[in-house]
């Protein structure tokens, strides 16, 4: 009955995803296993993302740091975390979050674009050199990644 539950979740979710933040709380009020309410909160975040509420859905993908999803899933939570940051303009959290996802996913293939976002960041937060060894990596370590066009 809970895998229905969820399965059901997904549907108002490809559906309907102004009523997902409702149909995920009620599912999470049954108590479902920690990976399951895990990949519930994750639908959430996702579905906030997606109609740029970015302050709400960073607060989701924050808490999913400690989560039981896969591998993989905490590696999307991670990067789109940095994307809120990026998004509402926290230079602070870009920062934060993009050092986290790169330290804890470091053979991601997402990590040329969390440096540059870092490296972004630096910037803006007057970190000349931080950026500047950003950029540095990027070009010696991922030659074929699209930011290297950018960092020339």
């Amino acid at each position: 009955a809970k895998d229905a539950a969820y399965q059901r979740l997904i549907n108002v979710y490809n559906t309907d995803p102004s009523a997902l933040n409702a149909a995920v709380d009620e599912f999470l009020a049954t108590n479902p296993t920690g990976e399951r309410a895990d990949q519930a909160k994750l639908l959430k975040a996702e579905a906030l993302y997606k109609q740029q509420n970015y302050t709400e859905a960073a607060s989701i993908y924050g808490e999913l740091r400690g989560s039981q999803l896969s591998p993989k899933l905490r590696a999307e939570a991670a990067y789109k975390l940095g994307l809120c940051h990026v998004q509402t303009k926290n230079v602070t959290g870009v920062i934060e979050a993009f050092t986290y996802y790169i330290q804890t996913f470091p053979d991601s293939p997402e990590i040329p674009a969390a440096m540059g976002q870092r490296a972004l960041a630096y910037e803006q937060s007057k970190n000349y050199i931080g950026a500047l060894n950003e950029l540095n990596i990027i070009l010696a370590k991922y030659p074929k990644a699209r930011e290297r066009e950018a960092t020339l």
